[in-house]
């Protein structure tokens, strides 16, 4: 029988903002061309990317694992830096780290 069951309405009892604003600062220290970019809007961003293939990866049709290969390739792409596949490997697995 369920006896409790919790609900997180962003950043109540996770702090979602604040941990992927530690990613996201990770990724501009590991590649210098993204420290030019606001923090703000690399979140912004970021936030976008993950909303477009939220339905996908809820209905199984994209892996969480591709999820996050895309939005590397977004969010470098949105700063007009190309990754190749072992870059965006790297920087996928920087921001799980973190």
């Amino acid at each position: 029988m369920i006896r409790a069951v919790f609900f997180d309405f962003d950043d109540t009892l996770f702090d979602d903002k604040y941990c992927r604003r530690c990613c996201l600062e990770a990724l501009r220290k590991w590649h210098p061309d993204l420290e030019s970019i606001d923090i703000d809007i690399l979140e912004k961003t970021h936030e976008q990317l993950l909303q477009s293939n939220y339905g996908r990866v809820l209905s199984g049709e994209l892996s969480n694992a591709d999820a996050i290969m895309s939005r590397m390739f977004g969010l470098f792409g949105s700063a007009g830096i190309a990754l190749s596949m072992e870059q965006a490997r790297i920087a996928a697995d920087l921001y799980n780290e973190h």
